[in-house]
């Protein structure tokens, strides 16, 4: 998440979109495939929107 200082909300909201939309793609057609990670994108998706949450919370 340290890449993340400095970034404005715009930029955060926008990368957990384009996150989510990937995820929505690949997802019902590569399901079984273990290479994907599943867990750990939705893991990383999630503590992006806790940060984006603390960021607005701070403004």
């Amino acid at each position: 998440m340290a890449s993340w200082v400095g970034k404005s909300t715009e930029e955060l909201i926008d990368s957990i979109y384009k996150k989510i939309n990937k995820l929505k793609i690949l997802y019902p057609h590569n399901k079984d495939n273990h290479k994907y990670r599943w867990n750990v994108r939705v893991q990383n998706i999630i503590k992006l929107i806790l940060l984006l949450l603390r960021h607005v919370q701070d403004s």
